[in-house]
């Protein structure tokens, strides 16, 4: 009878995370640079990042164990609500 393959045999080899996180971090950068060159295309992003923070902000303080914003908080985010718009 003939020995039976241990299911570490069969399993595809381990891809390496470093590198593929290196890659997606290098495409990931391109992409940004392209962003950055292109006015309309920036303005847009800049814009779809103003209104994700605004829901974000709205649900933030609504979750579990989670506590009351401070006014130095709420300040914080009204400035940086207008760097993304």
């Amino acid at each position: 009878m003939a020995k039976r393959k241990s299911k570490a045999a069969d399993a595809p080899m381990a891809y390496d995370d470093s590198k593929w996180r290196a890659q997606s971090d290098m495409e990931a950068l391109c992409r940004a640079e392209e962003i950055k060159r292109d006015r309309t295309r920036l303005a847009a992003a800049k814009k779809a990042a103003g209104a994700r923070m605004k829901e974000l902000s709205a649900i933030g303080g609504k979750g579990r164990g989670s506590k009351p914003r401070t006014d130095s908080q709420a300040a914080r985010e009204k400035r940086l609500e207008g760097k993304y718009l």
